[in-house]
């Protein structure tokens, strides 16, 4: 049985990493030796896919070492990443997202600073423009998302900002979101002293 050696690149050089492998193993193997993605900034694990490449030619996942006749025992493969593809469903197929967990998004900031104009634009692509209509109480809208072919449903949150009336309903408003999206007009002289 043949061992092999690889040396994982990334197409600008940078060594990822060295493994060694016997020929039974396949291209999935490689690739589950690999270091997890992060974030440069924050240090945030990205969810990347991964693909190799010998010889300008993509390897698939499920390929068996030998059978892909390496010339030699020391291998050097180059490493892809990928982000994941989002497309946003207008009309999201109710079958298809049954069961689906909803990520929940607030969307807080001054009143007039573009909630609400974000939150049609997401979940039905339209913008009414030249005229404010306020929010009255809490609203959300569904936004039916795929990621590499898996449904998510995010449900976008529209903080309902301004009047006194509405204070009570802010602490209720944050409880179990997954994150807030602070939105200001940056046309407004001063947006972030409106905020509170």
């Amino acid at each position: 049985m043949t061992d092999y050696h690889f040396q994982i690149h990334t197409l600008s050089g940078e060594l990822v990493r060295e493994v060694s492998l016997p020929g039974t193993a396949t291209v999935r193997d490689i690739l589950s030796h690999l270091p997890e993605a992060r974030s440069p900034v924050d240090d945030v694990p990205r969810h990347l896919k991964r693909k190799l490449m010998y010889e300008g030619r993509l390897l698939v996942e499920g390929d068996v070492l030998q059978s892909l006749d390496f010339p030699k025992k020391v291998v050097e493969l180059q490493m892809l990443q990928q982000s994941p593809q989002v497309e946003i469903l207008r009309h999201g197929d109710a079958a298809l997202f049954q069961g689906c967990k909803g990520i929940h998004l607030a969307l807080c900031g001054p009143p007039r600073g573009g909630k609400s104009s974000i939150q049609l634009r997401c979940a039905e692509d339209r913008f009414n423009e030249g005229y404010w209509i306020p929010a009255i109480g809490i609203d959300f809208k569904k936004v039916y998302l795929m990621v590499d072919d898996v449904p998510v449903l995010i449900l976008l949150w529209d903080e309902p900002s301004g009047k006194e009336r509405f204070r009570l309903l802010r602490q209720a408003f944050f409880r179990k979101k997954a994150a807030v999206i602070l939105v200001i007009d940056i046309t407004s002289d001063d947006p972030f002293w409106q905020v509170d």
